[in-house]
């Protein structure tokens, strides 16, 4: 109903669920113990980062991963020379289907053609669990490579923990940095506020970071939809209200519950590096996070494919400021917020705030709460968008409430 991916389980079924490996129950190892156990014996350490080995930011100089990709186009020219030094050789991905009712899908990519047509971002909830289902039913000894959000990433150390096999099988964790996971209804908010009027023609495909000759910065990109009309919507990505990534318009509630700004479990992350000199770049340049001497070989073998340069720990925080501070920062307001309306709050590194002494805190705390009423709010909405085929419905409900944050800031 709310373009959520749910458990499809009884109440019986409740009472025998395994949650052994959700990374959001306060059971299961946490990723900085995960981190600590796979690169402890590093020597650079950031209580927020965890160990690595080393930091980059820069992009791709050869062929048209740079220009085809979200940013800098390291991911998948780092997964193709995976596949070519014979690391691994499968990928298991994210990539767009023909769906009208799922418009991403995982997926295993056995060749760089088929690595090539992995999503650029996808910002729509998805689910490995029938592909690594698959790979841990095979008889085979294929070794894969995975790609997936920091909370996936360590989704999958924990059935590796549990599963050895997979841990032979996937020796390669990629993960690409994450500000927050939409609902599948994002997707379709973008193209009416892009300028869908008939709401039931469904999206056929669609790209939330379009380059083009037009772009002035890194940030300057559009969103484009295709739908099953053949009309297509296209608009710079700043003139959509949802597009401001500040305001959490249909978010998923666990990603106010998420400590993990930079992939704590992952062998590599990417993301966007939104710090000068790079962000004025519109083609866009990949933040990187080295984990893994694996990683690091991959990375040093192929350098003359490169130009990059490396940061400090500073400029790592910095490019995820938003979501750090948000995260990191802020995180125990909403704990606090969770446990006097729930009676319960997951346990967090980050404790909830029992008393707010300064001006500065209770402006923090008054943002959190109206982030969190945006959320909850927004799901309602949409549905009823839908109902009286309006988007001023939608547009109205949340107006009041995003003139308050927007003072705020």
């Amino acid at each position: 109903m709310y373009g959520e991916l749910v458990p499809p389980i009884t109440t019986d079924d409740q009472k025998k669920l395994d949650s052994s490996v959700c990374p959001f129950v306060d059971e299961t190892e946490n990723e900085f113990s995960i981190n600590s156990k796979l690169y402890g014996m590093l020597d650079q350490y950031h209580p927020d980062i965890g160990s690595f080995t080393k930091l980059l930011a820069g992009h791709v100089t050869t062929g048209d991963y740079r220009s085809k990709g979200a940013s800098g186009g390291m991911v998948k020219w780092f997964l193709n020379n995976a596949l070519k030094d014979n690391v691994v050789d499968g990928v298991i991905q994210v990539r767009q289907t023909e769906k009208v009712e799922s418009l991403f899908e995982y997926y295993i990519a056995n060749n760089p053609e088929a690595v090539r047509l992995g999503a650029k971002s996808a910002y729509y909830p998805t689910n490995f669990s029938d592909v690594i289902r698959e790979v841990f039913e095979s008889t085979d000894e294929r070794r894969f490579a995975f790609v997936g959000l920091p909370c996936f990433c360590h989704s999958l150390r924990l059935l590796q923990a549990k599963y050895p096999k997979l841990k032979a099988k996937i020796p390669l964790v990629i993960s690409i940095f994450c500000g927050h996971l939409k609902s599948k209804h994002y997707a379709s908010l973008m193209a009416m506020q892009a300028g869908l009027d008939n709401y039931q023609d469904p999206i056929t495909y669609i790209d939330f970071r379009h380059k083009t000759d037009h772009d002035r910065n890194a940030s300057q990109y559009n969103f484009y939809s295709q739908h099953l009309s053949s009309k297509i919507y296209s608009r710079r990505r700043t003139a959509l209200p949802a597009g401001d990534w500040k305001i959490p318009h249909l978010k998923i509630k666990a990603c106010d519950f998420c400590e993990d700004v930079f992939g704590s479990t992952a062998d590599i992350i990417f993301g966007d590096a939104w710090i000068q000199p790079f962000v004025k770049d519109p083609l866009g340049s990949n933040l990187v996070i080295i984990r893994s001497q694996a990683a690091m070989q991959l990375i040093n073998d192929h350098s003359d494919e490169l130009s990059f340069q490396e940061i400090n720990v500073q400029d790592v925080i910095k490019s995820q400021g938003g979501s750090y501070n948000h995260r990191v920062r802020d995180i125990s307001f909403r704990l606090k917020r969770e446990k006097e309306v729930f009676g319960w709050a997951p346990n967090k590194r980050a404790r909830y705030v029992n008393s707010i002494d300064d001006i500065v805190s209770q402006n923090r705390e008054k943002i959190q709460l109206i982030r969190t009423l945006i959320r909850e709010k927004s799901r309602d909405l949409f549905l009823k968008v839908k109902t009286a085929n309006n988007l001023a419905v939608y547009t109205k409900g949340v107006k009041q409430l995003i003139a308050e944050l927007n003072k705020l800031y």
